[in-house]
């Protein structure tokens, strides 16, 4: 049933059932703590034989569960997005390896389409995030005298609307903008109907859009952009055929006959969202968004 299961969760797919607190050789190191009813994990993977064994790439990657962000209310979503502008923050002050980004150019991009909902949510918080660029671009002097950084944002839509990969949009505006660190904001697909819109995901290894749906398209990160990338993603969707291969699994019912893998198969293509959709991904973006904000010193 295994090979029916996609996810974009780190914490989903990895093959250890529980990361070690700090292994021997010090090739990784996991760490988790709790938020009231928000639980922050974090995973550093240092080198490609460790990033096998756990099925993830090597990096960063902080994965924060939260309540389901379409019923909690504004106070606690204001301290959701304190939490999630701390670990972000953490996170690139990390893989800039440095303690202050007021002084640094970044570029804020979401990846989807907004004309489907489960998918919007990256181009939608991107909508709701601070830029500042232009405010530096009229005096460095003042700006600097702000403390906030420097943020531009794009949205980059999808290939079938634009013609165009992410990638490829993403590369011509860093050739411009020239940030010092690229923030991608995407929906991401998840194994576990929980998960939805009560995860979030942030990595220093970049993102390949359309990998959760088996829509694969040019990587984006550091190595291919030769600037660091920050992907940040909500599950928004469950794929058919990983949710009845993962529910067939936990009933201990991993060996099926032809007739039901030919169904699995059938229902490789087909996506499930929860009806709340809409409203999820409303109350998601707006999450995050000032999440970015906040991180970046903005709010």
């Amino acid at each position: 049933m295994d090979k029916y299961i996609v996810s974009d969760l780190i914490m989903e797919t990895a093959r250890a059932a529980d990361f070690e607190k700090t292994d021997a050789a010090r090739t990784s190191v996991y760490s988790e703590d709790s938020f009231g009813d928000v639980k922050v994990c974090r995973l550093n993977i240092k080198d490609a034989g460790t990033a096998k064994k756990y099925a993830c790439a090597v990096g960063r990657s902080v994965t924060v569960y939260t309540p389901k962000m379409w019923i909690i209310n504004d106070v606690d979503g204001r301290r959701l997005s304190e939490i999630l502008a701390r670990e972000l923050h953490g996170l690139i002050c990390a893989t800039l390896n440095t303690t202050e980004i007021s002084a640094k150019r970044f570029l804020v991009a979401g990846i989807g389409n907004k004309r489907i909902t489960p998918d919007a949510v990256g181009a939608m918080a991107v909508d709701n995030v601070s830029v500042t660029r232009h405010i530096e671009r009229v005096s460095r002097e003042d700006f600097l005298k702000m403390r906030v950084a420097s943020v531009c944002c794009v949205n980059c839509g999808v290939l079938g609307e634009t013609g165009i990969e992410s990638f490829e949009i993403l590369k011509g505006v860093v050739s411009i903008c020239r940030p010092d660190c690229i923030i991608v904001l995407d929906a991401l697909a998840a194994k576990d109907l929980e998960r939805l819109a009560a995860t979030v995901q942030m990595s220093d290894s970049g993102i390949t859009p359309g990998a959760g749906i088996g829509n694969r398209q040019s990587a984006i990160n550091r190595d291919t952009l030769g600037v660091p990338v920050i992907a940040v993603g909500i599950p928004t969707v469950v794929s058919a055929a990983t949710l009845v291969a993962d529910t067939l699994k936990r009933i201990n019912m991993a060996k099926t006959d032809k007739i039901l893998e030919r169904i699995i198969n059938e229902n490789k293509n087909f996506f499930v969202a929860p009806k709340e959709c809409d409203i999820i991904c409303d109350a998601a973006s707006v999450i995050l968004a000032r999440a970015v904000d906040m991180a970046l010193g903005v709010i």
